[in-house]
């Protein structure tokens, strides 16, 4: 099993046991049964989950690092465990599928967070002044032509 998740029974079956799908509830009454489950593999890969984030976003403080790992618990309770299948032969075991979702969400988030830094960095109307010297020395007056009165 490696080194991760640590708090993961190699042995043991989590969710409901005998279905494909051991974490996707079919019926209402599944999601007591599962919550449990679910929250035991989520509890699970928690260290995880924070060595994940320090290591791929470095830059980043507490409060970040703590909202991060708390999307990426909704990300697997939501959308990665769900599609967890159980009886495909080429399906990689549980800690590996969780490993691999953690690391595929903390990479599309970083492409995210680095797409919008850029759309942050591009220069607005309102800051020409300051970033574009050679137009400092102009004289601003002409951005209110539209409020001038022409003579007829």
């Amino acid at each position: 099993m490696g080194r991760y998740p640590r708090n993961l029974d190699p042995d043991k079956t989590y969710g409901l046991p005998g279905r494909r799908f051991p974490f996707l509830a079919e019926q209402e009454d599944d999601w007591l049964l599962l919550r449990d489950a679910i929250d035991e593999v989520v509890c699970g890969v928690d260290a995880m989950m924070y060595q994940a984030v320090r290591r791929l976003c470095d830059d980043l403080c507490d409060n970040d690092v703590d909202d991060l790992v708390q999307e990426c618990r909704i990300f697997l309770m939501e959308k990665a465990l769900p599609r967890f299948d159980s009886r495909n032969p080429h399906q990689c075991s549980l800690s590996t599928f969780l490993y691999r979702c953690i690391y595929n969400f903390l990479i599309q988030q970083l492409r995210h967070r680095t797409v919008k830094a850029r759309r942050a960095q591009t220069m607005n109307f309102s800051d020409w002044a300051t970033t574009a010297p050679a137009v400092k020395c102009m004289d601003p007056s002409f951005l209110t032509v539209s409020l001038h009165k022409w003579p007829k």
